[in-house]
Order: structure tokens, then sequence, then C-alpha cells
């Protein structure tokens, strides 16, 4: 990431702080940026500067297949034991839950969008 890599480095002299001190700064803010995204907090996230990250309604749909792929798989595998089993369902349930209510929102807008 040699673009980045300069950001850092030129913000880090502007800044007079510590190139690590900035990197480990961008990585905490991108990660959070990316839980978000990933995590279906929320379907959009607005970024000073560089404008909205959005979840397409494909990325959103592969989500949902895989959360219930591994949801399926767990319940067949022998590998944990069936506390941890229910763990792993439980969680893998709970962000299906998430990912379905957004393709809901979605779906909503797209009928109103084309209703009108």
């Amino acid at each position: 990431m040699k673009n980045l890599d300069y950001i850092i480095l030129k913000t880090a002299n502007d800044l007079d702080l510590d190139k690590e001190t900035v990197k480990t700064l961008v990585n905490a803010y991108w990660n959070e940026v990316n839980r978000k995204v990933i995590g279906f907090e929320t379907r959009t996230v607005g970024i000073r500067g560089v404008g909205t990250i959005t979840i397409s309604k494909y990325k959103l749909r592969d989500y949902i297949l895989k959360k219930i792929r591994i949801i399926k798989r767990l319940k067949l595998s022998k590998k944990y034991s069936e506390q941890k089993k229910a763990e792993m369902i439980a969680e893998a349930k709970e962000k299906l839950r998430m990912a379905l209510k957004h393709r809901d929102e979605i779906a909503k807008e797209y009928a109103i969008k084309f209703n009108q």
C-alpha cells in the first residue's frame, strides 16, 4: 500500500508524530469502518472527506448465503462440543438476522422507488 504509507508518513511529519502512532490510528479507524460495514450494523457508513460506503444488495445476498451455509455446517459438525456449537450457531443466526433485516429494508426501498 504505497499510497497509504506515503499519506501516513506525510501526516506524521505534518503533525510531528511518530509514523507508527499515525499508522495505528489509521488502522484503528479503518477497522472500525470495516466492522460496521461487514457486521451490517448499518447499511451506509459516511466518511468525511471520502464519501459514503454502502452495502450492495449483491454482497448482502452473498453474505446471507454464506451465513446459512455456516449454520448448516455447524449443525452437522462433530468438531465442537454441543455448547460451543450452540454458541457459534447463535452468533451466526444473529448476524444472519441483521443481514436479513437490511435485505428487507433494501427490498422496501426498491418497491417504493419502482411504484412511483
